[in-house]
C-alpha cells in the first residue's frame, strides 16, 4: 500500500512539471510573438516614414524639374529676343557702312576732279613762266652789272665810315676824364666850344651851353643856375644851383672842373663844367643823361 502511494504521489508530481513546463513555454513564445510584433510595428513605420520621405523628395523633385522648365523657357526666349536684335543692329551697321563707303567715293571723286583742274592750271602756268624765263635770263645781265656798281659805291660809304670812326676815337682820345667834385668819375669834359661840339657829336648825353652873369638866376637845361662870384685872377667861381626845389652851393670850384649833382630825373649825376671865368660872368655846358626817370619812378 505505501509503494501504491508513493507511485500516486511521484506521478501527480510528473504531472506538474510536465504543466508548468507548458506554460513557461507558452510564456516563452508569447514573449517571443510581441517582440516579433514590436519589430514588425516599427518596421512599419520606418517603412511609412520612407515612404513619405520619398513622396516628399517626389514632389520637391517635380516642382523643380517644373520651375528648371519655365526658367529655361525664359532664357530661350530672352535668347531669341538678343538674337533679333544683334541681326537688326548688324544690318543697321552694314547700312550706315554702306551709305559712309559711298558718300567718301563721292568726296574722293570731286577731289580728284578738282586735283585735275589744279594740275590743268600748273601745266599751263608753267608754260607762261617758262616763257618768260628768257626774259628773266635778260634782265639778269643788267642787274648784275647794277650790283657791281653798288658794290662800289658800298666801298666808298665803307671807307666814309671808317674815317668818320677814326675821327670820333680821335674826338674821345682829344676829350678829358677826371673826377667830379662828388667823387664821381666824370663823362668825357670839354674844355672849349670846339670840343664841346665835338662832345654834343658823340650823342652820350644832352649838352646844354651858357653864359652866367653874376647875381641873375638862369634856367640852363631843367635846372636853374645863379652865379654868386666870379674871381678871372684865381680862375675860380661859385654858384648855387636849383633842382628838385633844393639849393645847393657850389663854392670856389675852378675852371674845367666837373661840379656833380643829383637829380630825381636821372640814376646818374648832372654835370657842369665852367670853361672860362671872366670879372662878372662865365661861360661853360650842363651835361645831363640821355636815359630820365618818371617823377613817380624810384630816386
Amino acid at each position: 500500500m505505501n509503494e501504491s502511494n508513493n507511485t500516486s504521489a511521484t506521478g501527480s508530481q510528473g504531472h506538474a512539471w510536465l504543466s508548468i513546463l507548458g506554460v513557461g513555454t507558452l510564456l516563452v513564445a508569447g514573449a517571443a510573438g510581441y517582440a516579433e510584433y514590436t519589430r514588425t510595428n516599427a518596421l512599419q513605420h520606418q517603412v511609412n516614414e520612407a515612404l513619405h520621405a520619398n513622396q516628399t523628395v517626389t514632389a520637391l523633385a517635380q516642382d523643380s524639374e517644373a520651375r528648371w522648365q519655365k526658367e529655361v523657357s525664359a532664357l530661350r526666349a530672352e535668347i531669341n529676343v538678343s538674337r533679333e536684335q544683334a541681326n537688326r543692329n548688324v544690318a543697321t551697321v552694314s547700312q550706315r557702312a554702306a551709305q559712309n563707303a559711298q558718300n567718301q567715293t563721292k568726296r574722293i571723286n570731286v577731289e580728284l576732279s578738282k586735283v585735275k583742274e589744279s594740275a590743268a592750271l600748273t601745266s599751263a602756268a608753267v608754260m607762261g613762266i617758262t616763257s618768260d624765263v628768257g626774259a628773266v635770263k635778260s634782265d639778269v645781265g643788267s642787274v648784275r652789272s647794277d650790283v657791281t656798281t653798288v658794290r662800289a659805291d658800298v666801298d666808298v660809304v665803307k671807307t666814309e665810315v671808317q674815317t668818320a670812326r677814326t675821327a670820333i676815337d680821335e674826338t674821345r682820345i682829344a676829350l678829358q676824364r677826371t673826377r667830379g667834385d662828388l667823387g664821381e668819375m666824370s663823362g668825357l669834359i670839354a674844355t672849349n666850344s670846339g670840343e664841346i661840339g665835338q662832345l654834343r657829336a658823340l650823342g652820350d648825353r644832352n649838352i646844354y651851353e651858357f653864359t652866367l652873369t653874376r647875381g641873375a638866376l638862369q634856367k640852363v637845361g631843367d635846372i636853374q643856375v645863379q652865379l654868386k662870384k666870379a674871381d678871372k685872377s684865381h680862375n675860380r667861381y661859385t654858384l648855387d644851383v636849383l633842382a628838385d626845389d633844393k639849393r645847393v652851393e657850389k663854392k670856389n670850384r675852378t675852371a674845367n672842373e666837373p661840379v656833380q649833382f643829383y637829380t630825381s630825373q636821372a640814376r646818374q649825376p648832372y654835370e657842369l663844367v665852367v670853361n672860362q671865368v671872366m670879372a662878372d660872368r662865365v661861360t661853360g655846358y650842363l651835361a645831363t643823361p640821355k636815359v630820365t626817370l618818371s617823377r613817380s619812378g624810384p630816386r
